[in-house]
């Protein structure tokens, strides 16, 4: 009998020990697939054994962390998401997940939110407002521990129902921006606790490499931008600046040129090879010829205006609408209607989609001699 018992003593204890091993071994391979776990000790902890000198928790919990959503691995892309598969490690899940996979049944928002405990910014330390470890998982949904401060989850004012509301300021239409330069990207928001920043081309997301400006990062007002030199040269860029875990963006409202060179787009209006022609006979024949720089030619139309001058084919200079940014024409020295007129007067105007580019020349026609 005595044999028997002391058998059963030993076979529960093995049991024990093995069901132990078996859910850590379960913890630490449930991340293949995507949007799964992986285990790890909790900080300060190098075994299972014993209490954490950093934390005081027993180191034999087991502190589960996620990938984003369709994510395997930290490298690259989410295939289903499209976010950065390094976009943050997850902690805690929202309250009603059980993986990153989908939205809370509960509160409705992504289960690949990002959610610390109240008071954690991170899952290192303690909570500043409850004073427990910022690795124990968050407890208050959606994000709140009170009605102060701002909701982790929704960025939403804790203490108030009001509309959060995000407007780009700066890059918003019309700049220049030179690649390899710092650009300052500036917004005004209301109740929004944190953002992240994507690159647009045309209208929708650029589908390059560099289309994540920022990963979410604490709302400033601001954020200096480093652009890439890997960029192609474009002016149909804009920027949209999200909400993290809310629902409230905003674009640019017009696009933005991306270039290599520093050189302000312009457009180059002469007569006779000049900006600044000699005097010229009166009736006799004059050429006017343009050119452009930093202008998308493929993308630009130019009409002409100034004096009713008639070209030497028939036409008059006014005639001319939907040019290209560069061209010749000849003219006669003279105002098709007035005859003599001292300086003749040609502009050209160039739109490139975003703005207007404009040039001007005068002309000095010597009196005609009768």
């Amino acid at each position: 009998m005595k044999k028997y018992n002391l058998f059963l003593v030993v076979f529960l204890l093995s049991f024990t020990l093995l069901g132990f091993n078996v859910n850590s071994a379960s913890a630490q391979t449930s991340g293949s697939g995507g949007g799964g776990g992986s285990s790890s000790l909790p900080a300060g902890c190098a075994s299972t054994q014993g209490y954490s000198p950093i934390t005081g928790v027993k180191c034999d919990t087991i502190v589960l962390e996620y990938l984003p959503e369709g994510c395997t691995s930290t490298f690259g892309y989410s295939p289903t998401t499209g976010i950065k598969c390094d976009n943050g490690i997850y902690t805690s899940l929202p309250v009603g997940c059980t993986s990153t996979v989908g939205y809370s049944p509960v509160t409705g928002e992504r289960c690949d939110s990002l959610t610390f405990p109240p008071g954690c910014n991170s899952n290192q330390g303690y909570s500043i407002t409850t004073g427990r470890p910022c690795n124990n998982g968050a407890i208050f949904p959606p994000g709140c521990a009170s009605n102060t401060g701002f909701s982790s989850t929704t960025g939403q004012s804790c203490g108030s129902n009001s509309n959060p509301t995000i407007t780009v300021l700066s890059p918003n239409g019309g700049e220049q921006i030179k690649k390899g330069d710092t650009y300052r990207i500036k917004w005004e928001s209301k109740d929004v606790s944190q953002v992240y920043i994507k690159l647009r081309k045309g209208n929708g997301t650029y589908q390059g490499n560099e289309r994540e400006i920022s990963r979410p990062i604490y709302n400033q007002g601001y954020f200096d931008w480093k652009v890439p030199t890997t960029i192609p040269d474009g002016n149909d860029y804009g920027i949209a600046l999200v909400q993290e875990g809310g629902n409230r963006f905003d674009i640019s409202d017009s696009h933005f040129t991306i270039t290599t060179s520093s050189t302000q787009p312009s457009i180059n209006l002469q007569v006779n090879g000049s900006d600044f022609p000699s005097a010229v006979e009166y009736g006799s024949v004059i050429e006017a010829s343009w050119g452009s720089t930093g202008i998308d030619i493929s993308k630009t139309e130019c009409k002409m205006g100034g004096h009713y001058v008639p070209t030497i084919d028939g036409w008059l200079w006014n005639d001319q609408t939907n040019q290209k940014p560069n061209g010749v024409v000849k003219l006669y020295a003279r105002h098709a209607t007035l005859g003599y007129i001292s300086p003749l007067s040609l502009t050209i105007t160039c739109f490139d989609g975003i703005k207007n580019y404009y040039d001007n020349v005068s002309i000095t026609v010597k009196q005609p001699t009768t």
